[in-house]
């Protein structure tokens, strides 16, 4: 969540492209994060013919649309540190969500569910962020881009104190655990 506050601050408050570049890398930065944070609860891949096709499908006809965003947009920005940006936050993105929602469907916990929309919130920002700035501005698009960051950045936090609060809960089962054992080694004992 740092990363991803130093690059809205970096491209809010200043204009010049370089600093775009490193508010760029920071969103990258968070993005790989997010990845990293969501691959330590990925347990492998447990889907039946019917649902791994399909994943497959979607995630073919996901990477040729982006694709084709990614030659359209190769055309019109100048800038060619900023088009490989766009692939690599797009990459990081799909990615991100095919791992979230394989931890989804492993898992079916209300922390994973926040996850994957939090992941799809982000993927969708994304690309209207691409849309309203390279191909139509239009303020609804830019509001509506706000609104899926803002929502992405909501379900992250409440990833975060979910995910915190069944830590807390499981270190107080097993110090009740040891609590309750150690009463009754020294039952025993006194018995």
């Amino acid at each position: 969540m740092v990363t991803a506050f130093l690059a809205d601050f970096t491209s809010i408050f200043f204009d010049s492209p370089e600093i775009l570049h490193y508010s760029n890398l920071f969103y990258l930065i968070s993005y790989l994060s997010l990845l990293g944070l969501v691959l330590t609860q990925f347990k492998g891949i447990k889907f039946g013919l019917f649902l791994g096709s399909y994943l497959l499908v979607v995630f073919i006809i996901n990477t040729y649309l982006l694709y084709q965003l990614y030659t359209v947009l190769d055309g019109i920005i100048k800038d060619p540190i900023m088009v490989m940006f766009f692939g690599l936050h797009t990459v990081t993105l799909i990615i991100l969500a095919f791992v979230s929602f394989a931890v989804y469907l492993n898992s079916d916990t209300k922390s994973t569910i926040q996850y994957l929309v939090m992941s799809l919130c982000f993927i969708f920002s994304e690309v209207l962020f691409y849309i309203h700035n390279y191909y139509i501005y239009d303020w609804t698009l830019v509001l509506l881009e706000r609104v899926l960051y803002s929502g992405g950045l909501i379900f992250l936090f409440n990833y975060m104190v979910t995910k915190n609060k069944a830590k807390k809960r499981a270190q107080k089962i097993r110090s009740y655990n040891f609590v309750f054992t150690k009463q009754q080694e020294q039952n025993a004992i006194k018995q």
